[in-house]
């Protein structure tokens, strides 16, 4: 290498001004071509949106909140849930199980959010009937949040709607199946108030084969059946079917539901079985009774539920004596009608 310092330009006759010149490697001040070569971007669906089992737009709908733009986050959420103060209350959440903010210090409210538009949004005078563009009819069998939704959503692409309830009331299992505690009547009549509003028209006290004949749903272009799922699943504890002591959890729902109060004093200890989301609400009904022992075999996502939400369905909230969370594999009674024989209920690994 020259001795001459390369700093110092040559006599050229031009002012040329000193530059800044490294004789180190490049290994220790990474440059080149990460410069210019833009980083890849990837649409991908938000994790929130992704657990939805609807697929409800909650990254969008959080957007405008975050703008102050209530008014376009109501209008978005109803576009895809037309009951957003319904399940805004009995909804498992698992949205917020996919939340990335989980991963910094705990996931955002989403329940508690879709909650509070959902209340706005009943409290908003109802929109405008859409206008009827289609000449076709649908019937939809059933009221259940199934059939309410199928009617909504074909009323607003403009397509005429019936909906024939066999109960005396429409709502399906969000009346039937849900306690009051955790879905007040007064919500589930505003939010079917609001659908009628829109332009559905709702049967009820209407067992489609018996007061209306199959054959005069033929005046319809389509039917959708939506009957509801009012069968309760195996419990699959051996002997439960001949121990008075043991009943299955929708049934006792619906009895509750319908005004009645089991008579829990014959038995010092009733088990309610329920396997599914249904788990916790026959332990937190019963027990508002104030009477004997209750034991809940079961449970799934209710669970979830009582560890978040306390103050909505925790036993105790309701007067319970004591109420005990069980795996039961077999059952039998003595003379007081004792549940035996369960097994024990642990952690969220031991179900």
């Amino acid at each position: 290498m020259s001795d001459r310092d390369i700093t110092v330009p040559r006599a050229s006759g031009r002012a040329v001004p000193p530059i800044a010149i490294s004789e180190t490697s490049t290994l220790v001040n990474p440059t080149g071509s990460w410069k210019y070569i833009l980083p890849r971007y990837e649409d991908r669906v938000a994790p929130c949106n992704a657990a939805c089992p609807i697929g409800i737009d909650i990254e969008g709908y959080m957007v405008l909140i975050g703008h102050g733009r209530l008014e376009e986050a109501c209008d978005l959420l109803v576009s895809e849930n037309p009951m957003p103060a319904i399940t805004g209350r009995v909804c498992h959440h698992p949205c917020e199980d996919g939340c990335n903010r989980a991963s910094i210090d705990q996931p955002v409210s989403i329940h508690a959010v879709e909650r509070r538009l959902g209340d706005m949004i009943l409290a908003a005078p109802p929109p405008p009937v859409p206008d009827r563009r289609r000449s076709e009819t649908v019937a939809v069998i059933g009221s259940g949040p199934a059939g309410l939704g199928c009617a909504f959503f074909l009323t607003r692409l403009g397509y005429g709607v019936t909906v024939f309830e066999a109960a005396a009331a429409a709502g399906g299992m969000l009346r039937l199946g849900i306690p009051e505690y955790r879905l007040p009547r007064a919500i589930l009549d505003r939010q079917i108030e609001r659908l009628e509003a829109a332009g559905i028209e709702i049967r009820t006290s209407v067992r489609i084969g018996t007061d209306v004949p199959w054959r005069d749903l033929d005046r319809f272009d389509a039917v959708f059946v939506a009957p509801g799922a009012h069968l309760d699943k195996d419990s699959r504890i051996e002997g439960a079917d001949a121990t008075e002591g043991i009943r299955p959890g929708l049934e006792f729902l619906k009895a509750v539901n319908a005004g009645e109060r089991p008579d829990l004093c014959r038995h010092r200890r009733v088990s309610t079985h329920a396997r599914g989301d249904a788990g916790d609400s026959p332990g937190s009904e019963g027990s508002q009774d104030g009477r004997g022992r209750i034991r809940v075999p079961g449970g799934a996502h209710c669970s979830d539920d009582e560890e978040r939400t306390p103050p909505r369905n925790r036993v105790p909230a309701h007067g319970a004596r004591s109420a005990r969370r069980v795996r039961a594999t077999e059952a039998g009674a003595d003379g007081r009608g004792k549940v035996l024989g369960h097994g024990r209920y642990g952690s969220h690994g031991d179900r």
